[in-house]
């Protein structure tokens, strides 16, 4: 009896360790491993992708943006950018990153999709891409970034070149503010070819912008509202503040010659008192 005892105890632990073994190394299903949260943290997922920074920040539809951050590419290049505007509305469109992961370049479409479906198949719904505020975010391989905004203006406050400022912006005297172009005309800025006046309701020239010190990059410098130069070039310039009242920035580009090549003006602004 007692030896009919130790073979089932042994038995027993054989088959136990069987079942053990079995367990650990069954195959883990992979069922669903598409569906990944959105929301899962860089330290969980070494590609999240994360946006630095979107310039510019504001403009008309189909005015080239630039994203900069990591991780912006999704599979085979493709990048799912995801907009919400002020009623909590939500909209996706696809791009194509040619550029690296750091980068990504798109225009907002007239319309977006409501819904993320295979882009073989008619969308189901649209969002009309309307001005105002928008948040954006970048989703790829199931991750999403940290959400930026982006300010989507009408025709009429806006032209092709000057972003900011606006038809209708309210400059305050002494403050700085972003003068932002479509173009990156500033790459070569020099005071004798490339001129930024400001001019009154009737036209008049009040004084110069001189963005030398205060270029930010290629499109974009500071100006302090309200205060211009007698001018850009030369030793014996000095400063004028304007008073309060309706004005435009016009830019005028010369070749090497003085000849006029481009000409450019701004949406009509007021600067006011603080």
């Amino acid at each position: 009896m007692k030896r009919i005892t130790i073979i089932l105890i042994a038995s027993a632990l054989i088959l136990g360790g069987v079942l053990i073994y079995t367990f650990i190394n069954k195959p883990v299903s992979n069922s669903g491993t598409n569906n990944v949260n959105q929301n899962q943290v860089t330290s969980e997922v070494n590609n999240q992708p994360f946006i630095d920074s979107i310039f510019p920040d504001s403009g008309a539809v189909g005015i080239p943006i630039t994203l900069k951050g990591k991780n912006l590419n999704g599979p085979d290049g493709w990048t799912d950018i995801w907009i919400t505007n002020s009623r909590g509305e939500s909209g996706v469109f696809s791009v194509k990153n040619t550029l690296n992961s750091n980068l990504l370049n798109f225009r907002f479409p007239e319309k977006v999709c409501v819904k993320k479906t295979n882009p073989e198949l008619p969308c189901s719904g649209y969002l009309e891409v309307i001005p105002g505020v928008y948040e954006i975010y970048v989703a790829a391989f199931g991750l999403r970034s940290n959400s930026v905004t982006f300010t989507i203006v009408g025709p009429s406050e806006t032209n092709s070149f000057f972003l900011l400022p606006q038809e209708g912006s309210r400059l305050v005297i002494g403050k700085s503010f972003s003068i932002k172009l479509a173009s990156n005309i500033l790459k070569d800025y020099h005071p004798l070819t490339h001129l930024f006046t400001l001019v009154d309701e009737k036209g008049r020239e009040i004084g110069a912008l001189c963005p030398d010190a205060a270029i930010k990059n290629d499109s974009q410098f500071e100006w302090v509202a309200g205060f211009v130069m007698s001018s850009c070039a030369g030793t014996s310039n000095f400063e004028i503040r304007v008073k309060p009242g309706n004005y435009r920035i016009v830019f005028v580009l010369l070749d090497g010659n003085g000849n006029q090549k481009m000409k450019e003006t701004s949406g009509k602004f007021s600067l006011v008192e603080f």
